[in-house]
């Protein structure tokens, strides 16, 4: 079977952050929760015809999902040699790392923590981390960001070349049996709902899995599509910005 690089999945599309220009949408988003059934049949569905290398469950912030430890259990048994994750901002560690630790442990799944310049008091969520013995990452988003401005900056003005900062970092998404590209292109029904806008993606450029090959699926990595050109470089700034939930944080 061939090999995929990265599958990112919502267990909400909600969160307890409110960033401005949120690829995701969240600030936008309703509370939402995903369907345990529906995963597992999706999850095998895919892992029938690849082989998923990394698998990110988040969202929205996927610790507010009650039912979390489920879709940890299921995830590792389709996938026991994929490196799973749930992508948090580290903000409920305290409060639900206790439920999740032994889950995570015996899974081998991994806490990756994206790190924002608020006031969380991150320190004692890591070291409870690493008082239970809970594998986990740690990334700087906002150094993220400007390496991904300046990565976009660099290439801008190069006549012909595309460059894609969500598809570099293969930021495919499965949603509702489907993939799309990009959570831009996933959630977009979120930005229409909240601002009474239709922006739609073709249907040409949305993978079907229960009705795909192995090479279709390849294919989804890398490819730009026409939904493509509605894409903007990323929120500049150093400091963490607070969503106004105006549309032009998005436009």
């Amino acid at each position: 079977m061939k090999h995929i690089p990265l599958i990112e999945y919502h267990l909400v599309n909600h969160c307890n952050l409110n960033c401005k220009g949120c690829a995701h949408f969240a600030p936008l988003a309703k509370p939402w929760f995903a369907n345990i059934n529906k995963f597992e049949k999706d999850l095998k569905q895919l892992s029938s015809l690849v082989i998923i290398d990394k698998l990110t469950l988040f969202g929205g912030e996927p610790l507010l999902h009650d039912n979390i430890n489920d879709f940890l259990i299921i995830a590792r048994k389709i996938l026991p040699n994929t490196d799973i994750s749930i992508l948090t901002n580290g903000i409920l560690l305290l409060k639900k790392l206790g439920s999740l630790a032994k889950v995570m442990k015996e899974n081998n799944i991994y806490m990756d923590i994206t790190c924002y310049p608020i006031p969380v008091k991150y320190e004692l969520g890591l070291k409870m981390l690493k008082t239970l013995k809970v594998p986990y990452r740690i990334y700087n988003d906002m150094e993220r960001v400007k390496t991904l401005r300046h990565h976009f900056l660099s290439h801008k003005k190069e006549k012909n070349k595309w460059e894609c900062l969500m598809i570099n970092s293969n930021s495919v998404q499965l949603r509702n049996g489907k993939l799309y590209i990009c959570p831009l292109q996933a959630y977009i029904d979120i930005f229409n709902e909240y601002f009474h806008e239709n922006f739609k993606v073709d249907n040409n450029d949305i993978l079907d899995i229960y009705h795909c090959t192995d090479d279709d699926i390849l294919n989804m990595y890398h490819r730009k599509n026409d939904f493509c050109e509605y894409c903007r470089e990323p929120i500049e700034g150093n400091k963490y910005s607070t969503s106004k939930k105006e549309k032009s944080e998005w436009m």
